[in-house]
């Protein structure tokens, strides 16, 4: 799945002690109120360890737990913990950006970020919303009644493939994401350089039975994105947008 950017103030939340000061000198405040309505609270609210975690942010400034970008703790439907740390960050997708490699970040709330396998949990709760709204059958629904023109490849063992197989990464299709994403025989590389990244993993030989093991496959966030987009006519990007960020109040 491509690499996406949200913004940071999306998913985190100030560290929050009351009266705690880190060895550093710097005094750690509760959490500000958030423009998405979230309440905040203390961590002696919530029942935390407030020295504790004072213990731990100072920590992250000294590099004991390295390039750590933000930590947070929302409990008891309260955010009390917020804070960010400079690090390395980075925007690859090597098919179109090559040269665009890493660089220390000074991380906030409102600065982008790069993340990846994030965004597969984005496409499931897309597949999920398309469904409720009867665009999709269900997660039992065969892959290729989205794909008329890679009819072709629906046989020798992929006309079994449904959409629960793609959430499941049960696909059976031949698929290698161990190896370094620099690395060629990078399945995932190869889709990003592909001139067709559809039909590059839909025309993957089958080297197990859908459903019978498990193998990490960002090819089949790539599909899912894909049926997301055939069922609704909008793209992955519009649809989760619509449907999913705004009526959350994310913007």
């Amino acid at each position: 799945m491509r690499t996406k950017q949200l913004s940071v103030a999306a998913l985190s939340v100030l560290l929050v002690t009351t009266g705690c000061q880190s060895p550093d000198g710097k005094r750690l405040s509760r959490p500000t109120s958030r423009q998405y309505g979230i309440a905040t609270g203390t961590l002696e609210e919530v029942g935390m360890d407030e020295a504790v975690l004072t213990d731990l942010v100072d920590d992250i400034r000294k590099g004991v737990y390295p390039n750590r970008h933000s930590l947070l703790i929302y409990k008891n439907h309260k955010l009390v913990l917020e804070q960010y740390f400079d690090g390395v960050d980075e925007i690859w997708n090597p098919a179109k950006d090559p040269d665009i490699g890493v660089g220390v970040v000074h991380h906030g709330e409102n600065v982008l970020h790069d993340v990846r396998s994030v965004s597969k949990s984005v496409v499931s709760a897309c597949v999920g919303i398309a469904i409720s709204q009867g665009l999709i059958q269900s997660i039992d629904q065969p892959v290729f009644d989205f794909f008329d023109e890679y009819k072709q490849f629906n046989n020798e063992g992929r006309e079994k493939l449904t959409i629960r197989h793609l959430l499941t990464m049960t696909s059976g299709l031949d698929w290698n994401e161990t190896v370094s994403y620099l690395d060629p025989a990078n399945s995932e590389t190869q889709m990003d350089f592909s001139k067709d990244p559809w039909g590059f993993v839909l025309s993957l030989k089958m080297v197990a039975e859908p459903g019978a093991s498990w193998n990490y496959n960002g090819g089949c966030s790539e599909i899912l994105a894909a049926i997301v987009q055939k069922a609704s006519g909008k793209n992955i990007h519009e649809f989760a947008r619509e449907y999913l960020f705004e009526p959350l109040g994310i913007e």
